[in-house]
């Protein structure tokens, strides 16, 4: 629309920005010194209305998992809404906001910045890794805007926090909520765990016995931990074990994360375009059956890499980089051998499969954004997808 004239910013009382606008840009920032008023959408819709809010963040898994409790919560005929970082933008539920009992909430470290009085019910954190470095300064920047969803609960809220995380012992005497704890590798006392290959919800006194990990359809370690978060927070709000056994059953997950795609001659192909960050990579690589050839790359944005060579090492027997990172990634993973590298996804997928014998798995997994070559991960995810259409057909 031609620019920001600072006049704009000058003579507003309020400004509500996207989550994609920093904080450090000029007009925003002069407009800060001034006294203006910044919030984003999720202070602003929460001003309004005051609903009832369930928010899910965290580096990995958050999309996952507020689907599966929004899935759960359908199942059991409750009234709610499910967006804010994915699918719905949360304005889109204000008029409608009397149909619903209880808002579940995707919530971002960009979305948080701006929040003021925004107070969840139920906020689950479900895991911090270094993201976003293109933006924030440090990682400690980037975990103090995670950790901001915290900031205005009281004791008659709850946190639901992954007790197999490091940061969890770090903030959780800090936190004014009610702490429910879950574990995908260690019982508890009180909680959410696996005991005996199976999900329980131990809460109360009641012992809730929900299914057998084996039985869930969403395969990995993580996405076993996402299930336990969603189990905590439909525990808490009432859902019945039956309820929750059959959406845990039946869940498929999520597309562009872990998406199996096709088999050609013996050839499987993974599309987990929305893994954005080393740790998500890392964690598609050992939730899959070696040998992998992997695909990475994209806009980098200040990953360290690194951490990438001991799973690429365990699983994978070939690595194919694409986009602006990739000669940062080959210098970083230059202890891994064979490294190629592709002009294109397509050339990468074609590479991958002449390279690829019986048993094989092609998977793109970029441990980077998209925004070099894409749209965004879905666009990256739907390329990669037609283009192993077109080596079926």
């Amino acid at each position: 629309l031609g620019g920001h004239p600072r006049s704009v910013f000058a003579d507003t009382d309020l400004i509500v920005i996207s989550p994609g606008v920093p904080l450090d840009i000029p007009s925003i920032a002069e407009a800060g010194t001034a006294g203006k008023k910044i919030i984003g959408e999720l202070e602003l819709v929460y001003q309004l209305k005051k609903p009832k809010i369930v928010g899910i963040t965290g580096t990995n898994g958050k999309s996952t998992t507020t689907t599966l409790i929004g899935r759960i919560f359908s199942n059991a005929g409750r009234r709610t809404f499910v967006g804010g970082n994915l699918g719905f933008p949360l304005a889109e539920g204000i008029e409608q906001e009397n149909q619903y009992e209880l808002w579940i909430v995707e919530i971002s470290s960009f979305q948080l910045e701006t929040i003021e009085e925004f107070r969840p019910y139920i906020a689950a954190l479900l895991n911090l890794t270094p993201d976003h470095l293109d933006r924030y300064s440090s990682y400690e920047e980037y975990k103090q805007a995670k950790l901001r969803i915290f900031a205005n609960q009281t004791p008659q809220d709850y946190a639901v926090l992954n007790a197999d995380q490091q940061i969890t012992s770090e903030i959780s005497p800090r936190l004014r909520a009610e702490k429910i704890f879950y574990s995908a590798s260690r019982e508890l006392s009180v909680g959410v765990m696996v005991e005996d290959g199976q999900i329980v919800s131990r809460l109360d006194v009641h012992v809730r016995w929900i299914c057998r990990v084996e039985e869930l359809r969403l395969k990995g370690k993580h996405n076993l931990e996402n299930a336990l978060a969603a189990t905590a927070v439909a525990s808490l709000c009432g859902i019945a074990p039956e309820v929750i056994r059959n959406a845990l059953r039946e869940f498929p997950g999520l597309e562009h994360r872990l998406e199996t795609v096709a088999t050609i001659r013996d050839v499987n192909f993974v599309n987990d375009s929305k893994a954005t960050t080393v740790e998500s990579a890392a964690r598609a690589l050992e939730s899959l059956t070696a040998p992998i050839i992997l695909i990475a790359g994209g806009k980098d944005k200040g990953m360290d890499y690194r951490l990438l060579l001991e799973p690429l090492k365990r699983q994978a027997k070939a690595l194919i980089l694409i986009g602006q990172a990739r000669e940062k990634m080959r210098r970083s993973l230059g202890g891994f051998s064979p490294i190629w590298e592709a002009d294109s996804l397509e050339n990468a997928v074609e590479l991958g499969f002449k390279s690829a014998g019986p048993g094989d798995t092609i998977l793109l997994s970029p441990a980077c954004s998209s925004y070099d070559m894409f749209r965004d991960y879905e666009h990256r995810g739907r390329v990669f997808k037609e283009t192993i259409l077109k080596l079926l057909n």
